[in-house]
């Protein structure tokens, strides 16, 4: 562990590479909750991988035009004495390994695929209110019943993505909204252009894939369960705003 404040400012500063790879890849992708060893260690590694990449480009930089560079030779070799002497281009020198680094960081967080396998932590709320709105030639309408039987429809316009179930969500729906309470039928809910339905609300939604206006074909439904339980993370993700679902929806 860092014994000083300058040792403590270096040793953040090698933890930015890592902290800015795993900030691109939870927008990215759903995320779970780690234990803190767990989110530690990833940032460590990711830090370490794209500082080392970087330190490599630094190195062929010194070859190519090694008078842009520090001498590293001397820098092993005298340590402190040398920084004291050459303070402002071994500073020069971290701050473009580190920069290059964040660089690096950035561009494999967006470029890398996303988990593979049989267990992924994909909550049915995510896949199927957010990545099957990915069609450009669809859009999502959503029919949600509240736990006191009242229902909501509309369609989708945003909601908290995660890969835990957890009722700690929300689901925003957009006009026109369609509202049924016990025992009546549906009517349009006056003046409400959008309305923010809570998770720990809802016992069951019901979801339509309709082509935009000019297409046509048939629409798909399904199901997906509300989830439960407590705790997790929330991580709200915009959708493709829908267009005006067709009369009657």
């Amino acid at each position: 562990m860092p014994s000083n404040a300058f040792g403590l400012l270096l040793f953040l500063a090698a933890t930015v590479p890592g902290f800015v790879f795993t900030a691109r890849r939870e927008s990215r992708f759903p995320s779970r909750s780690r234990s803190a060893f767990r989110e530690t260690a990833s940032i460590a590694v990711a830090s370490l991988c794209c500082l080392v990449v970087s330190a490599g480009l630094y190195a062929a930089l010194r070859w190519w035009h090694p008078e842009w560079t520090i001498d590293l030779g001397a820098f092993v070799r005298n340590g402190s004495a040398y920084v004291r002497e050459n303070y402002a281009r071994v500073a020069v020198s971290g701050a473009v390994v580190l920069g290059v680094a964040v660089v690096i960081a950035a561009i494999a967080a967006a470029v890398l695929p996303g988990p593979r396998g049989e267990i992924l932590y994909v909550s049915a709320w995510y896949k199927y209110l957010r990545q099957d709105a990915t069609d450009r030639s669809t859009y999502l309408h959503a029919l949600c019943e509240l736990q006191d039987g009242t229902t909501l429809s509309g369609s989708v316009l945003d909601l908290n993505g995660g890969g835990e179930e957890t009722a700690d969500r929300d689901l925003v729906l957009e006009g026109p909204i369609q509202i049924a309470r016990s025992g009546r039928p549906a009517q349009p809910f006056e003046n409400v252009n959008r309305v923010l339905v809570s998770a720990s609300q809802i016992r069951y939604i019901a979801i339509t894939e309709l082509p935009w206006p000019a297409e046509s074909g048939q629409a798909e439904v399904s199901a997906a369960p509300a989830p439960t339980g407590d705790g997790g993370t929330k991580g709200p993700r915009s959708l493709r705003r829908s267009p005006k679902p067709p009369p009657g929806r």
